[in-house]
């Protein structure tokens, strides 16, 4: 999905959505995309919905959402609002 697709989705949160990573191999694209940022990236977190592309233990950043609900899911927006405090 493009970018700016998703960050509507966090609306009224999209203007912190960072971006989206593509590619066969998710958490290693994720990174890449954090180290080649023009902004240091301090404090983030993964919202996705294949936990098995991620390595064991999983990540803290990582909140596993799911497939049909995404982000309207009751427990990943109660994940993202306690990061957000």
């Amino acid at each position: 999905m493009p970018a700016d697709f998703l960050a509507h989705l966090f609306s009224p949160l999209g203007h912190r959505f960072l971006g989206a990573t593509s590619g066969p191999l998710r958490y290693p694209s994720i990174t890449a995309w954090i180290a080649a940022s023009d902004e240091p990236v301090v404090s983030y977190r993964i919202v996705d919905d294949m936990p098995s592309e991620f390595p064991t233990p999983a990540p803290t950043e990582l909140i596993v959402c799911p497939g049909r609900q995404g982000i309207t899911n009751h427990a990943v927006r109660s994940q993202i609002s306690d990061w957000l405090g």
